[in-house]
């Protein structure tokens, strides 16, 4: 960070330079950085959530009334609707996206509030320098420094791996229908004649 203050420095007229990280630690710019790059990293979240959930409405629309083998414990239970089960991991998906409008509020706020977060090293107006900085910058003002309180940054973490959770759980879904599918068709293969093109490791 030196290094860049010092070239920044160099390149300032009049002597503007030593302004440059005036009243700031280091840590309140590479906090606010990192808040920059959550807020564009949840901006693709939120873009994909919205993909994914008018696919699932449109699944569930469409097939609300095919039915399709319902399970308990991965064994076979009462039959559901396969629009039943796309509308169930639509509701989980709707409630991530209703999270991540609640947590940008207290996530995407900067950071500036000098070595021991009270400004105390801004003489005059300190508080108001701040307000500007953040309004420049598109996020919001903390109502105290953050610097060692980093519930905001752990949240954002919980939010991503709840998200991938959802994700995971379809793509399990998905892995369990193709291996009971291939189970289904390797039983009916070893009834048949093995084909000149079937694999040594596949059922004769």
């Amino acid at each position: 960070m030196l290094g860049v203050v010092s070239q920044l420095n160099a390149l300032c007229r009049n002597n503007l330079g030593e302004y440059c990280h005036w009243g700031a630690t280091t840590q309140d710019i590479t906090d606010t950085a990192t808040v920059l790059q959550i807020r564009e990293g949840l901006a693709i979240v939120d873009e994909d959530l919205i993909a994914i959930s008018a696919s699932l409405a449109g699944l569930a629309r469409r097939y609300r009334d095919v039915p399709v083998i319902g399970r308990s414990n991965l064994q076979q239970a009462i039959p559901v609707t396969f629009g039943f089960k796309m509308a169930a991991i639509l509701a989980g998906i709707e409630r991530h996206r209703e999270r991540l409008a609640q947590l940008r509020p207290r996530v995407l706020m900067g950071e500036f509030g000098g070595a021991c977060g009270t400004l105390a090293s801004i003489q005059a107006d300190a508080l108001e320098m701040q307000r500007e900085l953040m309004k420049k910058l598109g996020l919001g003002t903390p109502s105290i420094a953050w610097h060692t309180v980093r519930d905001t940054i752990a949240e954002v973490g919980a939010f991503l791996g709840l998200v991938g959770g959802s994700l995971g759980k379809i793509a399990m879904d998905v892995r369990a229908v193709r291996c009971r599918r291939s189970e289904i068709q390797s039983r009916v293969a070893i009834s048949m004649p093995p084909s000149p093109s079937s694999g040594n490791t596949r059922p004769r």
